[in-house]
């Protein structure tokens, strides 16, 4: 230790001008204030930029000079082999000299700083948890990593030796070997982390270069080419290794797979029975997004790309979505269609569309064909190869109606192979006013995909209304259930094709319904609020009321899932506790047919559903005994699989 401290002594005696040139520039802020045009109020700012400026100069130039003169020039001069001669551990001289050369750079950043820290009381920027003052440190530490960088550099340089063209070969690829996981967890929503990532990586290039500078002196000793060679298989040893657990880690991040997601969002992806979609973050700090298409029935899920809304084909062989090829919410999103029968589906997505001006699309039964609208038109391409066949204007998207607005319409396939075109949302040429007026929605269209020609079926036999319309269709998409936003009481049931009016339900004088859809077999279920109480009202086809079922639960909010089993829903009600944080659920299934409600053991919510139905697109999924239907969440939030006969619970097991 005795030698470690001597050899220091000796680097800052050696260097000791460095201390001096810092003290003089340590006067210079004070200068700052009496520059003509800064005010007297801005100068106590303008001598901290000045002294903060003059401070990082200080570091990252005496870092370069010195780091690289330290052994670099003593090597090139032969003055090393003096060291040696002594009774000098080489381990010694090697800490002596890192250790000498970085307290006499962080010295004289802090000698510039001082006097206008003490004059200021306390420097600003520098004290806080802000991102700047991170940032600041950040500058201020940036001599940790440069002053060993310039040891390597100039050991490297000086030595004339082959290994430098070694060097200058695996500088880009050890570059790039950082970069593309990087780029990965950019690309995944890793923004929040980032400053954490740039300190971790930026101290263990900190450390692969300071046990690089430890093998050149110990290795090479006086030998500057012996030393190169040390340096180099060190330094790119580390560095390459590094890569390869940073690229391991990084996948196992972005994949953890659903059952290491730390919080998860599900939703039913389109009308295929087993297929889900989740959505959630991922690692201990949960800065990293992941989404999946998950195959319950088959045990099989797929990483997507940073995507939403995912849309898979009744027979379940293609996908289509959204997504950022450039990470979640950078660059214009794209809509793509992804192979599902493929190894790696999301390896090869095809194009369909610039997702930007996408307002719907569907796909249909055989994912063979996508509809897309877009603006005032509709496009249906055929899948793989994305050619088009059919591109049609629709005519009263782009007219402006009472109150300066278009809409937009919902697309989906018919049977038949046409294309229905549903008016859903009213869009505003510029802001949106406080009292809209109320107008009626345009017609009804169908796409004659063969023909290329769009006609009007009918008119939705409803009032006129100031906002959108929130629409579900049955699972044939021959009936629609159509309530205005904002919403009110009043739910129609209409004939999809010519608008034609059905029924009506109004909800409770005291309540407005909460859930509405179609149960499997074409029924109509309405979840309302009856008082504090809930109640499940059931229709038949035609819109007549067959049934009330009062549920007892009493809450501030409810979840309802799809169907269990034929006819049996799923309801959870949300109950409060002073025991615990967080919401606890109370679920029964209720058998709508027999008015039978069976309560089931366990804090335990829909996975899928909510206040909403379980519609994607137009068409609510045929659910009732498949896996998606009998997905829950637990306590934990964590997936799990219910059985509505036994009641039994098993965790969602994937591998």
């Amino acid at each position: 230790m005795k030698a470690l401290v001597l050899v220091a002594r000796r680097e800052i005696a050696e260097r000791r001008f460095v201390l001096a040139a810092a003290a003089v520039a340590s006067l210079l802020p004070f200068l700052a204030p009496l520059v003509p045009g800064i005010p007297a109020s801005a100068g106590p700012m303008a001598r901290a930029v000045v002294a903060l400026t003059l401070s990082v100069t200080f570091g990252l130039s005496g870092s370069l000079l010195v780091g690289a003169s330290v052994v670099g020039r003593e090597l090139a001069e032969r003055r090393l082999g003096f060291y040696f001669s002594r009774p000098l551990p080489a381990w010694a001289l090697w800490a002596g000299k890192l250790l000498g050369g970085l307290l006499l750079v962080l010295a004289s950043e802090a000698v510039v700083l001082l006097p206008a820290s003490l004059a200021s009381g306390r420097f600003p920027g520098l004290w806080g948890s802000t991102a700047d003052t991170v940032a600041l440190w950040g500058v201020l530490a940036l001599p940790l990593l440069l002053f060993p960088l310039a040891w390597v550099s100039s050991v490297a340089l000086r030595s004339r030796s082959p290994w430098l063209a070694v060097d200058f070969v695996l500088v880009p690829v050890v570059a790039l070997a950082f970069w593309i996981p990087t780029r990965r967890l950019l690309g995944h929503g890793f923004a929040e982390g980032l400053p954490r990532l740039v300190g971790a990586l930026a101290a263990l290039f900190a450390v692969a270069l300071a046990a690089a500078t430890f093998g050149q002196l110990v290795g090479g000793r006086t030998d500057p080419r012996r030393g190169h060679g040390v340096q180099s298989l060190v330094l790119w040893g580390t560095l390459l290794a590094a890569a390869l657990g940073y690229e391991v880690w990084s996948r196992r991040v972005v994949d953890p797979g659903v059952e290491g997601l730390v919080t998860a969002w599900y939703s039913p992806a389109g009308t295929a029975l087993s297929w889900v979609y989740v959505s959630g973050t991922s690692g201990g700090s949960g800065h990293v997004r992941a989404s999946y298409l998950v195959d319950l029935e088959r045990r099989r899920s797929v990483l997507l790309p940073p995507a939403w809304g995912p849309l898979v084909s009744r027979d379940g062989t293609r996908a289509l979505l959204s997504a950022w090829p450039d990470g979640f919410g950078s660059g214009a999103p794209q809509l793509v269609a992804l192979d599902l029968a493929a190894r790696h589906p999301a390896s090869d997505p095809e194009e369909i569309a610039p997702a930007g001006g996408v307002t719907s699309y569907d796909l249909s039964a055989d994912g063979r064909s996508a509809a897309v609208v877009s603006g005032d038109t509709v496009q249906v391409v055929r899948l793989p190869g994305v050619g088009l066949l059919a591109s049609v204007r629709i005519p009263s998207a782009a007219e402006s109606g009472p109150g300066g607005t278009r809409w937009s319409y919902e697309a989906g396939f018919l049977p038949d192979g046409k294309v229905r075109l549903l008016p859903r949302r009213r869009l505003w040429k510029g802001p949106a006013p406080d009292s809209p007026p109320a107008v009626p929605p345009p017609p009804i269209l169908e796409l004659d995909v063969a023909a290329r020609r769009v006609s009007e079926t009918g008119r939705y036999d409803i009032p006129p209304v100031s906002g959108g319309l929130w629409l579900a269709a049955d699972g044939s998409g021959e009936r629609l259930l159509v309530r205005a936003i904002p919403f009110d009481r009043t739910v129609w049931l209409l004939d999809a094709r010519t608008g034609r009016r059905i029924a009506t339900f109004e909800g409770a004088p005291d309540g407005k319904p909460g859930f509405s859809g179609f149960l499997a077999d074409g029924r109509i279920v309405l979840l309302e609020r009856q008082g504090d109480d809930r109640q499940v009202r059931v229709f038949d086809r035609d819109g007549r009321e067959a049934r009330s079922v009062p549920l007892g639960l009493r809450g501030p909010s409810v979840r309802v899932g799809p169907e269990v089993a034929p006819g049996v829903l799923p309801v959870a009600v949300e109950e409060r506790s002073g025991n615990r944080a967080g919401r606890e659920y109370r679920l029964v299934l209720v058998d709508v047919g027999a008015g039978r409600i069976s309560p089931v053991k366990g804090d335990l919510r829909p996975a899928l559903g909510g206040d909403w139905p379980w519609a994607v697109g137009l068409r609510s999924p045929v659910f009732p005994g498949s896996p998606a239907s009998r997905l829950f969440l637990d306590a934990d939030g964590k997936p799990v699989l219910l059985d509505p006969a036994t009641g039994a619970i098993r965790p969602l097991d994937l591998r």
